[in-house]
């Protein structure tokens, strides 16, 4: 575009810049849900304010961005069905992650990854030792106990779990103190090789 400077000829060319219109689809652009996109039908299906030939995910909100990452938390891995974004679940503490995938426990334990034996929400793989069903190892033959923030296997047996039953026949006797002291009597905690639940590991 050319203007006069008055003295009836035309000087050098001066560029206007309309930018009322970025993609000159006829919708102003404080009007238009696709702002560097040209869709005159302006269609947006979801509702989310942006235009369907632009939307980031059809179907959600893409206006909800709970770990500001720049994906939609509708289009983000969400394996509880909550509407809420499995990292966002994790970093609110709505869910736990025991075993550090960075998948929910809840998803863990429902897709069979991580057992949960004795029913109470917790993967087996993450086990607390709080009491002695959370050391099951959905093993028959094996009663699982607790002892000293471990877990142990004991031999089969009809009867639930004795704190300090190490042998599994139910009562608590010579025999258990005897399997106790093999165990317990290393240096500095260090349970023996010879511990028939295992050695080396240490102790807390």
């Amino acid at each position: 575009m050319f203007v006069s400077s008055g003295s009836g000829g035309l000087d050098v060319p001066t560029f206007l810049l309309f930018d009322n219109d970025a993609d000159l689809d006829g919708i102003a652009n404080d009007q238009d849900n696709c702002l560097f996109v040209a869709n005159t039908a302006q269609v947006d299906a979801d509702g989310d304010g942006a235009g369907d030939i632009c939307d980031l995910c059809p179907g959600f909100d893409d206006n909800l961005d709970c770990n500001s990452n720049g994906v939609p938390d509708g289009c983000e891995p969400d394996c509880n069905s909550n509407a809420v974004p499995d990292e966002c679940d994790l970093t609110a503490g709505t869910s736990q992650d025991c075993n550090l995938n960075t998948i929910p426990d809840e998803c863990d334990i429902a897709a069979g990854t991580s057992p949960d034996c004795d029913g109470d929400g917790l993967a087996n793989d993450c086990v607390t030792c709080n009491d002695p069903e959370d050391c099951d190892d959905c093993n028959s033959a094996t009663t699982d106990g607790c002892f000293r923030n471990r877990c142990i296997r004991l031999a089969a047996c009809s009867v639930n779990f004795v704190p300090g039953d190490m042998d599994g026949d139910g009562d608590l006797d010579l025999d258990d103190f005897a399997i106790m002291s093999l165990c317990f009597s290393g240096p500095d905690g260090v349970i023996p090789q010879s511990c028939p639940f295992g050695g080396g590991a240490g102790l807390p």
